[in-house]
């Protein structure tokens, strides 16, 4: 069995009161404070070694590593949000573009039958006239 070190801790009233709430029964107050410890340190060695800034230490709210969890889930947000926006503004982008060329194609498409109608008149017009009437006639009116 590994020796033992003896160390004095001084606990703010709330996480002692904490610690006291985690007992299981039957459980020494001693062995709740080893229990708790060990705890700690395996979520901080598995963390990355987060710890909580001053202020939430001093409220003794949250786990030692929700700070970081919360910083990293924080800046993910932002960055999905600002890649959301970014998409967004691409979408309405190609959105005036396809409303300006679907304007464009319904133009080319009406000035074509424009064209293709007055080829077609100019084309029974001229045909008309070959078939009625003569050479010196066509030629002189």
């Amino acid at each position: 069995m590994a020796d033992k070190v003896h160390k004095t801790l001084r606990l703010m009233p709330e996480t002692a009161e904490r610690v006291r709430g985690l007992m299981a029964d039957g459980e020494s107050e001693t062995a709740a404070y080893v229990r708790v410890i060990e705890a700690g340190l395996a979520c901080l060695e598995a963390g990355g070694n987060e710890t909580r800034p001053p202020e939430e230490a001093e409220s003794g709210g949250g786990a030692p590593d929700q700070g970081g969890t919360m910083r990293a889930l924080t800046q993910t947000i932002e960055a999905l949000t600002a890649q959301l926006e970014i998409k967004d503004e691409q979408i309405r982008a190609l959105t005036r573009i396809t409303e300006e060329s679907q304007t464009i194609t319904k133009q080319a498409q009406t000035l074509h039958a424009v064209s293709e109608s007055k080829t077609k008149e100019l084309t029974e017009t001229t045909g008309e006239a070959k078939e009625g009437r003569g050479f010196l006639y066509r030629l002189f009116h």
